[in-house]
């Protein structure tokens, strides 16, 4: 399993393949994407990130939707130090709410726009699955523990 620290030379890659999704987000004068509509990109930026950890081998890696501060996708990892956040704060490249957003023109993402933080101590990949993966079985809930 790997750590926080091993995720600091991904970061670069994290952001650039954010940047590839960024960079062909096109909205119209009226907020309008033909495949978003007016909606924010922060799914697609969550995607494309948990596909660069795949690629490199982190599979305990799940995008989840949060309605706290105005509706954003960002991913939870399970790493051998604890359960990690992965994200890139949405204002960083969008402004809105809910799902009405508008895309920030010229933003240019770097390896310091991908924010890891520490959110609950290492647990077994079942237990991961079982307390984020809403489309877990009810039965893979049973007994699972956090620590």
């Amino acid at each position: 399993m790997f750590s926080s620290v091993e995720i600091a030379p991904l970061r670069a890659a994290l952001a650039a393949s954010a940047q590839t999704v960024l960079d062909g987000w096109q909205q119209d004068e009226q907020g309008w994407d033909e495949e978003l509509g007016q909606g924010g990109a922060c799914q697609d930026v969550a995607n494309a990130m948990q596909e660069v950890l795949a690629a490199n081998g982190i599979e305990d890696c799940l995008a989840l939707f949060t309605e706290f501060d105005g509706g954003h996708v960002f991913l939870v990892v399970n790493l051998s130090d604890g359960v990690f956040t992965l994200d890139i704060a949405p204002s960083t490249y969008e402004s809105g709410a809910g799902y009405v957003w508008r895309k920030r023109e010229g933003v240019v993402l770097g390896p310091g726009d991908i924010h890891l933080s520490r959110i609950e101590p290492p647990m077994s990949p079942e237990a991961f699955r079982a307390r984020y993966d809403e489309n877990a079985p009810a039965d893979d809930l049973a007994g699972a523990s956090c620590f």
